[in-house]
């Protein structure tokens, strides 16, 4: 009687897929990381067919060609802020949300460009980058979208936080500093792709970073974590994202345009990132595509939450 050993040992594999469950196949759930500064992950090594020894004893290749290698991995940053805080607050580990509240204040500092007033893409604290200022480490531009992943993170952090945590004044007078920024510089409601080049040549409307942006203020607004003025001018640029922005199909199907498909910094391919203006209008510009239509519904879902409505 023939035996299935895949089925037979399915709990041991992680080949094997489950409906409930995608990510199971993926990552073993036997073992348990929390805590863990270094993990080594063991892998087995490959070999073209047509390299294996068709004689002898060593069909299947010979001990060497078969060994393992072994990869370290360190973890050296700590991520998802919210994840963290959320994590945190169920095990009362108030290190946790401090840390996290200091990586968002660090953030915000070693990017926040005084020139500007904003908050510029990215900081290499190396000044090894080419698109780093050698002084400031800092990018040259203020790039809207990632403002808005910023700005939400914020939003995000504070809706988790007790009010009389020690984190959470300085967390939300932070959200309140920038979102006044952001309102200031709105263009007929809605924001920039680079934000710091108003009326520049080739700079356009851009839509995720516009609802990102709305989505963040909405949110910390809605749960009175900003003047009612925020909320008011961001319900605003909610209805400009609407006229800008979202289109409809012959079937009545929404979608969202002018979405800048990606951004970065950087790089090591000869489409290096520089960082400069010219880079950032140059990327391509899109409709349908996930980084916008993700924000765009962060942005509704955050607006019918701020009834009411002006």
């Amino acid at each position: 009687m023939a035996v299935n050993l895949a089925t037979k040992y399915s709990d041991k594999v992680d080949e094997v897929f489950r409906l409930g469950a995608l990510t199971t196949s993926m990552a073993g759930g036997k073992y348990e990381f929390t805590g863990a500064q270094t993990v080594k992950v063991y892998s087995m090594g490959t070999a073209e067919m047509n390299d294996y020894k068709a004689t002898g004893s060593n069909r299947y290749g010979n001990p060497e060609e078969l060994e393992d290698t072994t990869e370290e991995l360190t973890l050296t940053q700590k991520r998802s802020f919210t994840f963290t805080i959320d994590a945190t607050n169920a095990v009362d580990s108030p290190a946790g949300i401090r840390d996290a509240a200091k990586q968002l204040q660090l953030a915000y500092e070693h990017t926040y460009e005084p020139k500007t007033r904003l908050n510029h893409h990215g900081w290499d604290e190396s000044r090894a980058q080419q698109w780093s200022n050698p002084e400031t480490g800092r990018s040259a531009h203020a790039w809207g979208r990632a403002v808005g992943w910023y700005m939400l993170g914020l939003a995000d952090v504070l809706a988790l936080l007790p009010e009389n945590h020690e984190c959470f004044e300085p967390l939300r007078a932070l959200m309140e500093k920038i979102s006044a920024r952001m309102l200031e510089i709105r263009v007929d409601g809605a924001w920039l792709q680079v934000l710091d080049c108003p009326g520049r040549e080739g700079n356009y409307l851009e839509s995720s970073g516009s609802c990102l942006m709305t989505a963040a203020i909405l949110k910390a607004a809605a749960n009175h974590q900003l003047p009612d003025w925020m909320l008011t001018a961001a319900q605003e640029s909610f209805r400009a994202i609407q006229r800008h922005f979202v289109g409809q199909m012959r079937d009545g199907t929404l979608f969202l345009a002018k979405t800048c498909y990606g951004a970065g910094l950087g790089g090591k391919t000869e489409a290096y990132r520089d960082g400069s203006y010219d880079y950032y209008i140059s990327e391509t510009v899109g409709s349908y595509d996930i980084k916008g239509t993700g924000a765009y519904i962060q942005a509704a879902c955050a607006y019918e939450g701020s009834e009411p409505h002006a």
